[in-house]
């Protein structure tokens, strides 16, 4: 605007257009700048919003804006922070996993301990069963070892006199010496028994072999006196073959067989039985035979 020449009203009114025009272009000037600023300040909030809601994809583009890609965070930066943000959850993963794992060793092992433990008890029950199991199959070894005796010994004897001492035992220690010998030695023996002892007894024997775990200690102690008596009974029949064997001989052959007995003691116990379990008259015909002094020996023996 040109400056008017020489007129006083007419450069006051020059001087108020211009501050009008200043204060126009100054106004405008701030109102854009006003704007522009108010832009700059929005839109990397619409950026951000955008981005969160849709995705990366967008931050990355918006990345090549001028403007926008001084607010918004470096790529590099923002994969770092990803990174360690994974690193920090597969961390916490791998911790939670380790936890769970010593949680479960502390299980198996102690799974373990009660396992061992177990096992030793099992193997002492183990031991304590052989022990169990040798001892029985010691005792019915033994059992039927002494039962065959028994039954050899009674096989051995008249079937008469064999049957008297059956007859005297239970039924079953009967049958389980029965069943030791052969079948005709059996018919034997039941032959010279009692009627009813005999039925009962041969019952015994078929349903013997059901008969589990009998008391075997009694009945072992039993079987100890009988063999007692039985070596008793057994001793008494060898001393009667004896004394029919003497009363067969000659007197004075017999006298001379009693004379050399009477230098032992136990010899001479021997013959003072056999003469004692003579019949009298064989007796005499055997003493006469011998020396006085010896004779009285004998009949003092006798006599006692």
């Amino acid at each position: 605007m040109k400056l008017p020449d020489g007129d006083t009203g007419a450069m006051w009114r020059w001087g108020v257009n211009r501050m009008k025009d200043n204060e126009s272009s100054s106004f405008g000037k701030w109102k854009k700048l006003t704007v522009v600023f108010a832009v700059l300040l929005v839109l990397p909030l619409i950026t951000a919003a955008v981005v969160f809601f849709i995705g990366g994809d967008l931050l990355a583009k918006a990345q090549q804006i001028p403007v926008v890609s001084m607010i918004l965070p470096d790529a590099e930066e923002r994969k770092a922070k990803k990174r360690v943000e994974v690193l920090e959850r597969r961390l916490e993963e791998a911790e939670e996993i380790i936890e769970e794992q010593e949680t479960m060793l502390e299980m198996l092992e102690q799974q373990l301990l009660e396992k061992e433990e177990e096992i030793r008890d099992l193997w002492e029950q183990n031991e304590e069963l052989e022990a169990e199991s040798q001892e029985k199959r010691l005792s019915h070894e033994e059992r039927e070892q002494r039962l065959s005796d028994l039954a050899r010994i009674y096989a051995g004897m008249s079937a008469s006199r064999a049957a008297s001492i059956l007859e005297n035992l239970t039924l079953t220690e009967a049958a389980l010496i029965l069943q030791h010998m052969k079948e005709a030695e059996q018919a034997r023996i039941l032959a010279r028994m009692s009627p009813q002892f005999a039925a009962d007894l041969s019952v015994v024997l078929k349903d013997l072999d059901q008969v589990e775990n009998p008391d075997m200690a009694a009945l072992q102690e039993r079987i100890v006196l009988l063999m007692e008596s039985v070596e008793q009974a057994e001793s008494r029949i060898s001393i009667q073959r004896m004394v029919s064997t003497f009363e067969q001989m000659a007197p004075d052959q017999a006298a001379r067989i009693f004379t050399a007995m009477e230098g032992e003691a136990a010899e001479f116990r021997l013959a003072a039985t056999i003469m004692a379990n003579m019949g009298d008259a064989q007796r005499s015909l055997i003493l006469e035979n011998m020396e006085p002094d010896i004779a009285k020996t004998y009949i003092r023996a006798i006599a006692e």
